[in-house]
């Protein structure tokens, strides 16, 4: 508190402490150039050590933690960890080098180490280790829910995302209206509104949008793929372009190449079938081998 002059109901303890504060209350500074920078700023509680290169200001934040604040500017913040800055108001920060470079970091909360550098981001909830990443002082993402490592670690302008499960939605920029759980679910989805549920579910397909795909392995070779629903373990796990279909049952359809418009229910039914058009196949184990079928009923 060298030059404070009638600023009253401080504590600053340490080297250097509340240096800069000029006729502000309400402050707490204990540690090594401790709220060194702040010029104007109340009601803040920090305990760390900065240094002389300290540039931060604001209100009713709460600081814990080496150089943890030191880089920060906004109000009602609170940081807990190793280096974690940010520009903006209203975050909860836990964890170890959570920084943003950027304005408009508001209403988040990032548990985890190494989130969310370089983004510009709004009411985010992220949990987990290195997730959004990407070096793009542009990009503007918000209301996603993203927990388990690197989940939606390529994330960009993407907004109203859910993603739970190791490297989840991993691939996405863009993409808005995506829910991801499962290891691996959504990896390389690149567009909008595909519900994935199953580790590894949605693997590959990076264009296609609309689909609902439930079950381990499901849907994994889906390229450019849209409009379908599938139920099952190993269910369209080969399958290409595939447009409009409701496929239920484990490894139904599981080799299928192209199809469109087909309704497959049961156990294995349509496994290897490669080309397929508007068919209704129903039953375990049903029309298991075929080239081509089309335009074509099948019960039992």
């Amino acid at each position: 508190g060298y030059i404070n002059q009638s600023g009253k109901h401080n504590l600053f303890m340490g080297y250097n402490s509340g240096y800069n504060v000029l006729n502000k209350d309400y402050n707490i500074f204990i540690g090594y150039y401790s709220g060194f920078s702040f010029v104007n700023g109340q009601n803040n509680l920090i305990l760390s050590n900065w240094d002389s290169n300290a540039n931060s200001e604001g209100n009713k934040n709460t600081f814990i933690g080496n150089s943890s604040g030191k880089n920060s500017v906004g109000n009602n913040n609170i940081i807990l960890g190793y280096d974690n800055n940010i520009n903006g108001d209203f975050n909860i920060l836990l964890g170890n080098d959570i920084s943003t470079t950027n304005n408009n970091f508001t209403d988040n909360i990032f548990i985890g180490n190494k989130l969310g550098r370089f983004i510009i981001t709004i009411n985010n909830i992220k949990i987990g280790h290195e997730e959004l990443q990407i070096e793009d002082t542009n990009s503007l993402s918000g209301n996603n829910l993203c927990i388990g490592n690197y989940s939606s670690y390529f994330l960009d302008s993407g907004k109203n995302n859910i993603t739970i499960g190791l490297k989840a939605n991993y691939s996405n920029l863009q993409g808005n209206l995506n829910i991801s759980i499962g290891n691996y679910s959504n990896f390389k989805n690149l567009v909008n509104n595909n519900i994935s549920l199953g580790h590894y579910s949605n693997y590959n397909n990076n264009f296609g949008f609309d689909n609902i795909i439930f079950g381990n392995d499901a849907g994994y070779e889906m390229v450019d793929s849209s409009n379908n629903i599938i139920l099952g373990h190993l269910s369209s796990n080969n399958s290409k372009n595939s447009i409009n279909n409701l496929i239920f049952g484990n490894s139904s359809f599981k080799n299928n190449i192209v199809s469109n418009s087909n309704v497959i229910i049961g156990n294995s039914s349509g496994e290897n079938i490669s080309y397929s058009f508007r068919n209704i196949i129903i039953g375990n184990e049903s029309v298991n081998n075929s080239n081509l079928i089309s335009d074509s009923i099948y019960i039992g």
